[in-house]
């Protein structure tokens, strides 16, 4: 078991991320770690309405919730919900506002700080 956990320097058991530390946080793996394997858990679901976006998607992380919380004046408020495949990869981020952004298209990265 010790050689599964690595020890950080605070001395806790949190498991490290693949890469040593958070590299790249918004980068789809480490999206993948916050929905899978940490707090985001929480809000991660099955699919239940597959016809909507497509037979691929399987889970659904909601966080529409923190769209209710002000964040900064002449700024867009956080939340949406983000579509994940059987593999735990991101097929979609669906916004607020019914917008849906895929993996590839030119908001992409700009989706993912929702």
């Amino acid at each position: 078991l010790r050689n599964e956990i690595r020890i950080n320097k605070l001395q806790t058991n949190m498991v490290a991320p693949y890469e040593g530390h958070w590299v790249a946080p918004l980068s789809d793996r480490s999206m993948h770690r916050l929905f899978f394997c940490h707090l985001g858990m929480l809000k991660t679901r099955k699919v239940i309405d597959k016809d909507k976006y497509g037979s691929e998607n399987e889970y659904v992380a909601d966080m529409t919730f923190l769209s209710n919380l002000s964040y900064r004046r002449n700024m867009e408020n956080l939340g949406c919900k983000v579509y994940f495949n059987n593999g735990a990869n991101i097929t979609l981020i669906e916004d607020n506002d019914g917008s849906v952004y895929r993996p590839g298209e030119e908001l992409w990265e700009w989706a993912k700080l929702k």
